[in-house]
């Protein structure tokens, strides 16, 4: 079971972030996915008042047992969430709202069953678990177990939604399995997200509040399968998140293959005529497909291959269209990537003298138009 051990810790409340700052600082992940080891899962916020009535909040959190997570399980994949969206909200087919469940305070696991487990566990085959945990409160938000699952393993965490790849020994393919959070009550905003908003809160026999956890969202949960084995992933951030979102997935070959987000998605409906209803249109959705599409034609590296390729980095530009995208391996591979339209900049061929001359000849026009209309209101005036 995960481990995090945080032994009489106090922090004075000036603000979420130095909280955040703080605990994922002195949280300890060590020996992780012991047996018989204790989990993180309650937190006290107390609050005293000095003789010059300044108050100061102090939260203490401390070990207590939980349920096991992550027994006879070795780690292999730690990554955080990056929040880099626009909109808080789907909009669906009915026009209601389903609203995304941003937690940029949320740490994914991936685990392996343990050599040892496999030894004294020999009819079981090989599983992958998936756990989110959010740093602030070190709870268990959502846990998810593949069967079947040999690494390796690559994970992405972005905005409400986690994608991760292994290798299927039911199947003998890769797997792409993406996993779509969303809030079950009200919406998220920006300003105001806190870990605690997610937690039940009651007030003990001392004064003080007792966090425990409940579950605020919903999970949705769809495989992809991959022809070619993958060896690395990312996904694509603009500066404002408002282009849609391309996921890179680096190929065997050493080939880079960019995925539109929707076609990853949780949500697409499985069709059996695989015709779309209107609903699915307003939302945008496509009839469930389980492969993924390897157009060459989507290959960001063109006719060339990166040896060894194993890291994919994203970096956002000034124009929101564009993003950055640095492949590294024993080689390295550089290049811009958009979602397919450069709305936001003039083509190269784009004809700007032309643009300049009706622009001048528009000008122009408008002062002998408007010295026309004066002398035209000027006589008026006289009659």
């Amino acid at each position: 079971m995960v481990k995090g051990q945080v032994s009489g810790y106090a922090v004075k409340m000036q603000g979420e972030k130095e909280v955040v700052s703080e605990l994922t600082s002195t949280l300890v992940w060590k020996k992780v996915f012991e047996p018989s080891s204790e989990f993180l899962d309650t937190t006290t916020i107390s609050s005293k008042t000095d003789a010059h009535g300044k108050t100061t909040t102090t939260i203490t959190t401390t070990q207590t047992k939980a349920a096991e997570v992550g027994v006879g399980e070795e780690l292999i994949t730690v990554t955080h969430n990056e929040i880099n969206t626009h909109g808080p909200g789907r909009v669906l087919g009915d026009s209601s709202v389903l609203w995304k469940y941003l937690n940029p305070h949320t740490l994914v696991l991936g685990t392996t069953t343990s050599s040892v487990a496999k030894k004294y566990n020999t009819e079981k085959d090989n599983t992958i678990h998936i756990y989110l945990i959010d740093v602030v409160t070190g709870h268990l938000l959502a846990s998810q177990v593949q069967d079947h699952a040999y690494p390796p393993l690559h994970v992405l965490s972005s905005d409400n939604y986690v994608v991760y790849d292994y290798w299927s020994s039911k199947s003998h393919t890769t797997q792409v399995t993406v996993i779509d959070m969303y809030w079950t009550t009200s919406g998220w905003d920006r300003d105001t997200f806190s870990s605690y908003l997610s937690l039940t809160q009651f007030r003990s026999n001392n004064g003080d509040f007792q966090l425990k956890s409940k579950s605020p969202f919903t999970l949705e949960s769809q495989t992809y399968s991959s022809p070619v084995s993958l060896t690395a992933s990312a996904v694509t951030v603009t500066s404002h998140g408002i282009t849609n979102p391309q996921l890179l997935f680096g190929l065997e070959g050493g080939n880079v293959l960019q995925v539109d987000r929707r076609l990853v998605d949780s949500r697409r409906p499985v069709r059996e005529d695989m015709k779309p209803t209107p609903e699915d249109m307003k939302e945008g959705l496509r009839p469930y497909s389980p492969w993924l599409e390897m157009s060459p034609l989507r290959f960001i590296t063109y006719n060339r291959t990166v040896a060894g390729l194993r890291h994919i980095q994203a970096a956002p530009t000034q124009l929101e269209s564009t993003s950055l995208v640095l492949c590294q391996g024993i080689d390295l591979f550089y290049t811009t990537v958009t979602s397919g339209t450069t709305y936001d900049r003039l083509d190269p061929d784009f004809n700007t003298p032309l643009l300049m001359a009706v622009c001048v000849v528009v000008g122009m026009l408008a002062l002998v138009t408007s010295f026309f209309y004066k002398e035209h209101l000027l006589k008026t005036a006289w009659k």
